[in-house]
């Protein structure tokens, strides 16, 4: 299992990235390569570049590439990503409309035990470290390993995007204690 957060610089075309590298892990348990941001109705475009490392990443890995939405009217918007990903995880209920640490901790914690995905990507800001961080230690107690850390960049390059490619739409199950 990975942790990788990701910060773009937009004069260098780059993501700056810190990544959690939990080795003892089962690889053939956990699968998937995981983009989560803050996708939602109305807000500007996904980052491409991002999607570009996670398709890159999921290809070399013979894997598949994946989107995690979390929050209010989602579906929609999960059409929007199917030319870049195989598959998108929606956990869309009203009671995620507004961003709140402890439901994203929740939800994401879900994420990781029910899909088991073998990296997940979340984007650098304020408020997202103490859920990132939350995640990093629950995910250190369930794997009883203690992550790696490393630094790495990562040049974007092509766009990935297929208009003709269908990715797979999970509508997931909310988490008890959500609404």
């Amino acid at each position: 299992m990975r942790i990788i957060i990701y910060g773009k610089d937009e004069k260098l075309n780059r993501i700056k990235c810190r990544e959690f590298l939990f080795p003892d892990g089962n690889p053939e348990e956990w699968r998937g390569i995981t983009a989560f941001g803050d996708f939602k109705p109305g807000s500007p475009d996904a980052d491409k570049c991002l999607f570009d490392r996670v398709r890159k990443s999921a290809d070399q890995a013979g894997d598949k590439a994946q989107l995690l939405l979390i929050g209010n009217g989602l579906v929609e918007t999960a059409r929007k990503y199917y030319g870049y990903v195989d598959r998108v995880f929606v956990y869309d209920d009203p009671a995620l409309e507004k961003f709140d640490p402890e439901q994203h901790i929740a939800v994401i914690w879900h994420f990781i035990e029910n899909y088991k995905p073998a990296a997940v990507y979340f984007p650098d800001s304020d408020a997202m470290r103490p859920v990132i961080d939350a995640i990093i230690d629950k995910t250190a107690a369930y794997l009883n390993s203690a992550p790696e850390a490393s630094e790495f960049e990562l040049t974007c390059t092509e766009q990935v995007y297929d208009g003709s490619h269908r990715g797979e739409l999970v509508i997931c199950e909310i988490p008890d204690g959500i609404g």
